[in-house]
């Protein structure tokens, strides 16, 4: 392709150089277009789409009338529950799966700067990259540039060569998925098909896009094979996104929210009822369910959970402000801004540090009362058992619903936090170590309980620790 474009620019030499090269690059663009038009027309009997989609804009597809979530909700459920993968695929599906979990720290991080669940994150990276991490999550383009291909020119900031994480933060906010809240199993279908575009919807809707459901049962060939080019025999060699979704699900990597859990009515709440995961129905209807009811499935099945915030603030400011810096994260985790300074301030944090972790419980019961903050002593050291039941069990409900919980830490040489679950151990040092940190996840696996740890003053400033040793940093302080 760059001999083509050299070749082109040559003959408008009279023109001023950036126009030149302009002028080069399209009149390249065409050529090496006509040439794979020609290529392809020579191996496949295709119909061209409408005109308006050959040339398909960012203007042009908010006049397409783009279809409504609620319109298609019924349909993306009934084909969920009716999906079969095939057999013969099912290697190829299971190794792509395989290679999507051994990064799935690196789609975590992404996860938490975006909102965006790190595991949509990797079913994009695969379908759109091929699971290259030297490559844009756009479009497949190298990092060593910015995108020459739809959408061209991202990032917009930045120069070359791009990290892929902040190359994945652009194309997810670029294409509107940072502000996206509902990710049920209907909702990804949609996301995922808006993430490719509508054309086999608008054009061809006799075929289910392959970016969905290609290796499944809904899906045995048609298939655009460039721009505007239709071929109603080609067949996708690609795995589907839900195919990917559904198999992450069977292998227990992902659990996905069937039941929606309501809030417990007001008054007396029923014993814990003994369950196991079979005994509970598996419907997309909404069902009641009780705090009870939920921690008897979680103790079945195990699940992890890590709340998202923006990993960019977390690192402290000063050398005694851990306090805020914990603070500010878990306000910063439900799009609430703070500054630190304002936070240290309204808390009282001095050059000594924060003296208990009340004057935070106070500060967080003024600004987020909806939360009802409330601040537990851990005075036995070691902690009871008891008291270690307590902490899971607060810790899991506050990050179930959606807050994460401030601990008050006291580390010892001989009992600095330790990384778990292939985390990077953090750097503490200098001997005994009082600290602030935030608690914004959890992993309840049986025997293999684990803690994420939003740490402001140790790199790499979140690690997963584990549970049992969270127990022992607390005592003889709060959280």
């Amino acid at each position: 392709m760059a001999a083509a474009r050299r070749t082109a620019g040559a003959g408008i030499a009279s023109t001023p150089s950036k126009e030149s090269e302009t002028a080069g690059f399209i009149d390249g663009v065409i050529a090496d277009k006509s040439r794979e038009q020609q290529e392809f027309e020579e191996e496949y009997a295709f119909t061209p789409a409408d005109s308006d989609f050959l040339s398909f804009t960012a203007d042009a597809a908010a006049a397409r009338r783009r279809p409504r979530f609620e319109d298609l909700k019924d349909e993306y459920s009934n084909l969920w529950a009716e999906m079969a993968i095939r057999r013969e695929k099912l290697p190829e599906v299971d190794s792509i799966v395989e290679r999507i979990v051994r990064h799935k720290e690196t789609y975590r991080s992404v996860e938490q700067l975006t909102r965006v669940p790190w595991f949509a994150i990797a079913i994009i990276h695969n379908l759109e990259a091929g699971g290259d991490f030297n490559s844009h999550l756009h479009n497949g383009d190298p990092l060593t540039a910015r995108t020459v291909h739809v959408p061209a020119g991202r990032p917009r900031s930045g120069n070359p060569p791009f990290t892929w994480d902040e190359s994945a933060v652009d194309a997810l906010e670029y294409d509107g998925l940072t502000q996206v809240t509902d990710w049920s199993i209907e909702h990804l279908a949609y996301v995922f098909e808006d993430f490719n575009g509508w054309g086999y919807r608008l054009y061809h809707p006799h075929v289910k896009s392959p970016y969905l459901w290609s290796f499944s049962n809904h899906y045995r060939k048609g298939k655009y094979v460039g721009d505007g080019q239709w071929s109603e025999t080609a067949v996708s060699q690609q795995c589907g996104a839900m195919v990917l979704l559904k198999r992450l699900q069977e292998k227990g990597h992902i659990r996905l929210d069937y039941a929606r859990v309501e809030a417990p009515a007001a008054g007396p709440q029923p014993a814990s009822i003994p369950m196991t995961l079979a005994s509970i129905p598996m419907t997309t209807a909404s069902i009641p369910m009780t705090l009870d009811v939920l921690d008897a499935l979680r103790r079945a099945t195990g699940v992890e959970k890590v709340l998202p915030y923006d990993h960019r603030i977390v690192p402290q400011e000063t050398g005694y402000w851990c306090g805020p810096a914990s603070a500010q994260v878990v306000l910063n985790s439900r799009g609430i801004v703070v500054e630190e300074r304002v936070l240290a301030r309204e808390i009282g944090t001095d050059e000594g540090g924060t003296d208990f972790v009340g004057l935070i419980e106070r500060v967080l019961d003024r600004r987020v009362p909806q939360a009802r903050y409330t601040s537990v002593d851990m005075p036995n050291d070691p902690p009871s058992p008891a008291q270690r039941e307590r902490l899971w069990r607060d810790l899991v409900r506050s990050i179930d619903a959606g807050w994460g919980v401030i601990m008050n830490w006291v580390a010892p040489p001989w009992n600095y936090p330790r990384g778990v679950k292939g985390s990077i151990s953090p750097a503490y040092h200098g001997g005994w170590v009082y600290h602030y940190v935030a608690a914004m996840g959890y992993d309840d696996t049986p025997g293999a309980r684990a803690v994420w740890i939003a740490d402001p003053g140790f790199s790499p400033f979140g690690y997963w620790c584990g549970f049992d040793q969270v127990a022992t940093l607390i005592p003889p302080k709060a959280y």
